[in-house]
């Protein structure tokens, strides 16, 4: 009976046993009866800190979301496997957690595709590896990872890692173009332009791309992405106050247009001469987008080294 009974358990742990991050096998009630997908729309972690401890947590890792019906669907394997073609996806799969999928990327899955993968994360990894940074080697890598979520509209460690290198190089070129401009008499190699429009959509692109790396670590890593977030608040922070003070100069321009500041007509009916309006040295026009000295100030500046 007893060796009865003990057969019993090995084979469930074995069928639904989950391993977690400190060699321990659980069965739960729930995530045990969750399928793998080489294209998963969620992820789960396992609380090791406070209370309830070694809790699974489920997040939604599909860009798009889950749709109503949809199966949840997480990877049993490391997210390394799940870049492979198909074929040698299969095989370390079947390795490595002994199982054949038969989730719908396999099954429409195509060379081509899974060659398209592969090629764009070498390519987004060269982009990247580019010493100084370059305008076309960051909308490389940026175009590289927008059809990266694509092919695989799902969270990764890889794609998060990418993004957050990604910013800090936006972040870099905008530190020169804003020493360039001050700066245009010295012997400048290689030149960085921004203007109004590049100087906002390159900022919201910074913005992005720490806010969606943040989220992608927190969905993927759970309590361990703690101490990432963290070093990535640094970089975030400047950004966000840039991006609130641009937005700020934006939305007086949107008000200045609507008053029709321009031709403003007075009680009278007589055209009223404007007022030259005090501002300190160096400051923008109401409604224009901020100087280089105030959107960097308070901010360390490159230097010439």
């Amino acid at each position: 009976v007893y060796w009865h009974h003990f057969v019993l358990v090995a084979c469930i742990f074995g069928r639904f046993g989950l391993t977690n991050q400190d060699g321990s096998r659980a069965v739960y009630s729930f995530c045990g009866h969750i399928r793998h997908s080489c294209s998963p729309n969620a992820a789960w972690f396992t609380l090791h800190k406070g209370f309830p401890r070694g809790k699974k947590m489920l997040h939604t890792i599909n860009l798009e979301g889950i749709a109503r019906g949809e199966e949840i669907t997480v990877s049993y394997v490391d997210e390394s496997v799940l870049i492979l073609p198909k074929v040698q996806r299969s095989v370390r799969m079947f390795a490595t957690a002994s199982m054949s999928c038969t989730c719908r990327r396999c099954g429409d899955s195509n060379e081509e595709e899974d060659e398209r993968i592969r090629y764009l994360f070498g390519k987004l990894m060269a982009s990247l590896a580019v010493k100084p940074p370059s305008d076309d080697s960051a909308a490389t890598a940026l175009r590289s990872l927008n059809e990266l979520d694509k092919l695989l509209p799902f969270s990764m460690q890889a794609k998060a890692k990418a993004k957050v290198l990604l910013a800090s190089i936006l972040g870099e070129l905008s530190q020169r173009a804003a020493w360039q401009e001050e700066n245009k008499s010295a012997n400048i190699i290689q030149w960085t332009g921004l203007d109004a429009e590049s100087q906002e959509q390159r900022l919201k692109d910074t913005k992005q791309l720490y806010e969606t790396a943040a989220k992608d670590f927190e969905y993927l890593l759970g309590q361990d992405a703690m101490t990432i977030l963290a070093r990535m608040e640094s970089g975030y922070v400047p950004v966000q106050d840039q991006h609130k003070m641009l937005a700020k100069y934006s939305r007086e321009k949107e008000r200045a247009a609507d008053q029709g500041y321009s031709g403003a007509q007075g009680p009278s009916g007589n055209e009223e001469t404007p007022r030259p309006e005090r501002r300190a040295p160096g400051a923008s026009q109401p409604g224009m987008p901020p100087g280089w000295d105030e959107l960097f100030k308070g901010k360390s500046r490159p230097r010439l080294t």
